[in-house]
């Protein structure tokens, strides 16, 4: 079925509006079947793992289906990310 993948974002952990926020780093996955699932998964990697992606947001995200993975490009954490 399709999905949507979302990757990270800003969360106002103060109340404070976007600017007040940390970067988050979680993948939340939107399932369209016929009902709708939200769903959390883990990333598979360690936390300090130097592959893992640093929080942003404002990135793109698309699927290779061939090598069944999610790949990442760019966002602001900060500053513009061209990873």
């Amino acid at each position: 079925s399709w999905r949507v993948f979302v990757l990270g974002g800003t969360a106002d952990v103060n109340g404070e509006g976007r600017s007040g926020g940390k970067f988050d780093d979680r993948i939340g996955v939107l399932n369209l079947a016929k009902q709708y699932v939200w769903d959390e998964p883990p990333l598979e990697m360690d936390e300090d793992d130097d592959n893992r992606p640093m929080p942003r947001e404002h990135s793109a995200v698309c699927y290779d289906r061939e090598e069944s993975r999610l790949i990442l490009f760019g966002g602001w954490s900060n500053k513009w990310l061209d990873d």
